[in-house]
């Protein structure tokens, strides 16, 4: 098992990504934001204290938006290291494995934490009377949070980045030819 704060130091972008997937949506939907560190040694990594969100769709985006952000962003970081690979067979450079590394690194934090998923949880709670077609998506996604969080320990995360920066650069070779 390798701890935490070691996984965090050698994946940091993807910590600093998360954290700026978090305050991204704090700033789209109008939730003020007072402090954020992008990274600290220490548990957590990072955070993002934001005012307590007016709806229930704020609390939604600003929970999934480190999902959404890390995974775009570990993509287009690791595609210019993936497609000479996947369609020329070019042997990777120091520059193709530094991309892959940063890309890795976001993707593997783009799981939100457990302290994520409670947010949202009671928010569903708070908000109920007022929550709209997102609180579908909010129960099934708040426990995914969850399961993830506890397959952490299986490398779940790693698996995810792994299909990020392999075999959605692979698909999208297979499009283009």
């Amino acid at each position: 098992m390798i701890p935490g704060i070691l996984i965090a130091l050698l994946t940091f972008p993807g910590v600093i990504v998360h954290e700026i997937g978090h305050e991204f949506f704090c700033r789209l939907t109008g939730v003020l934001v007072y402090d954020v560190k992008y990274f600290r040694v220490g548990n957590p990594a990072g955070y993002v204290i934001h005012s307590r969100p007016k709806n229930f769709s704020q609390q939604f985006w600003i929970t999934v938006g480190p999902f959404i952000v890390n995974s775009v962003v570990a993509v287009v970081v690791a595609l210019p290291a993936a497609l000479p690979y996947f369609i020329l067979g070019a042997p990777m450079s120091i520059l193709h494995w530094f991309l892959l590394w940063v890309g890795v690194s976001v993707g593997m934090h783009a799981f939100p934490s457990s302290g994520d998923a409670k947010s949202l949880l009671s928010s569903i709670k708070f908000y109920r009377a007022q929550a709209g077609p997102l609180i579908v998506l909010a129960y099934p996604f708040a426990w995914a949070i969850f399961i993830a969080n506890v397959l952490r320990f299986f490398w779940i995360d790693f698996f995810y980045t792994a299909f990020l920066v392999t075999l959605v650069p692979k698909g999208l070779v297979a499009l283009i030819k």
